[in-house]
């Protein structure tokens, strides 16, 4: 329901402020509309919905947290996407952000 709502709602504001400028996209963008309305919406979607209901929630989290560091690299080894050092600063956040969280924690005195 949140994909279909934000469809609509871009589709509108597109009709209103960038009508002008929309011409039909060449075959490579259909060929990653298409992409994108198979595989991501279609399966991944639905593998994730799957998994976040039945994974303990540390397991989900973590997962949710790499999506940006896959990001960075399929992009750059997909799309050749030159990194940069933001690229490189942004996934060692994400590294510190994943670590932090298996770190394991120190042992309370009883008492204390």
């Amino acid at each position: 329901w949140m994909t279909v709502m934000t469809a609509v709602v871009m589709t509108g504001l597109s009709a209103v402020f960038e009508m002008p400028q929309w011409k039909a996209p060449p075959a490579v963008s259909w060929a990653s509309i298409l992409y994108n309305a198979v595989i991501i919406f279609g399966f991944a979607h639905a593998a994730w919905f799957f998994l976040a209901r039945s994974l303990p929630p540390v397991a989900s989290t973590l997962s949710v947290m790499m999506i940006p560091i896959l990001g960075v690299f399929s992009g750059a080894i997909g799309l050749g996407e030159v990194l940069h050092w933001q690229d490189w600063a942004a996934v060692l956040l994400m590294v510190v952000a994943i670590a932090s969280v298996l770190a394991p924690g120190r042992a309370v005195k009883p008492g204390v």
